[in-house]
């Protein structure tokens, strides 16, 4: 029989869902570090000539909630702030979503029974001047090297269901953090990912029913001069993992979808 990974800490320490924010966003805070590589001296927006036009800044992205979720907003307490901390000085929080069936849990204050979210991160910057597809491969190129020491899933495994849940099981029982998927275009780079955490500090070689698994999806993507970062996380609480891999995947894509195409250029 194949070892199920219980999450009782969730039950029986509330405080254990805050603690994971830290976590998840502390460690894509060091992908929003690589971003002061394009912080690099960029060029003014160039004056006009006599009886021209100044190239435009930017346009504000549209940013709406997806179906089936519920915005929160920084003035909505605490989950906004968590998210907001972590960043550094190089990125920004621009929208935070938890699913509608879960965003009751977060307005009775149940903040334990909350283990999805869909995350907007923008980078910033000192001028108005738009990011390009050379920003935004420099960019791709840097964050690869934070996935150098992560195990890879077998791709004959990502076809097929039943193989990929052993595989997530066993890097879960053995406490390794797994890439299962990456895509990479001239306007966006995507990374799947699982990782294991340790409950208790300091013990990494924790057995498996001491672990944190949770499955995320980042997407860096340039739109409209913008490069922002789209992350879903979920946290598994009971098998399957398969589940949480493809429910992260799913939400970005479909983000991206419905972003590109409030955002197209008229």
């Amino acid at each position: 029989m194949r070892p199920t990974f219980r999450r009782n800490v969730f039950r029986d320490v509330p405080a254990s869902f805050v603690r994971f924010l830290p976590l998840v966003i502390l460690f894509l805070a060091v992908f929003f570090a690589a971003s002061a590589a394009l912080h690099h001296p960029r060029p003014a927006l160039a004056k006009p000539e006599p009886g021209g036009e100044a190239p435009a800044s930017p346009p504000p992205l549209i940013l709406r909630p997806p179906t089936d979720f519920v915005e929160i907003k920084e003035k909505n307490g605490t989950l906004f702030a968590e998210n907001a901390r972590q960043l550094g000085e190089h990125a920004r929080l621009l929208r935070l979503f938890l699913p509608e069936n879960q965003a009751h849990f977060y307005e009775e204050g149940k903040h334990y029974a909350l283990t999805r979210q869909l995350a907007v991160y923008g980078i910033a910057k000192a001028n108005d001047a738009p990011f390009n597809k050379d920003d935004i491969a420099l960019l791709g190129r840097i964050l690869e090297e934070g996935f150098l020491s992560f195990d890879k899933a077998p791709s004959a495994a990502l076809r097929d269901s039943l193989a990929l849940e052993e595989v997530l099981l066993q890097a879960g029982r053995d406490g390794r953090n797994l890439l299962l998927d990456t895509r990479s275009t001239e306007n966006l780079r995507l990374f799947q990912y699982q990782l294991a955490y340790p409950l208790s500090p300091g013990h990494a070689g924790s057995p498996a029913d001491d672990r944190m698994l949770t499955s995320l999806t980042t997407l860096i993507l340039l739109v409209r001069g913008h490069i922002i970062f789209i992350c879903a996380s979920s946290i598994n609480t009971q098998d399957p993992l398969y589940d949480d891999a493809v429910w992260t995947r799913d939400v970005v894509e479909k983000y991206m979808e419905t972003l590109l195409a409030d955002n197209k250029k008229n």
